[in-house]
């Protein structure tokens, strides 16, 4: 069993949050990026569909 001192723990420990942090970050960002991009897309299929039926009834 290795033993490391308080300091060298409490070190590594905050070396894991921090690369949590970071990656919880990134997936959090990648998902809303991912959201924005489907709210986009369905609004313009939206306006496509409103367009085309205004067009038909022309």
């Amino acid at each position: 069993m290795i033993e490391i001192s308080f300091e060298q723990m409490e070190q590594r420990l905050k070396e894991l949050v921090d690369r949590e942090r970071k990656y919880l970050s990134k997936r959090n960002n990648d998902k809303l990026i991912k959201f924005k991009d489907d709210i986009s897309e369905k609004q313009r299929l939206t306006t496509i569909s409103t367009s085309a039926l205004m067009n038909n009834q022309e």
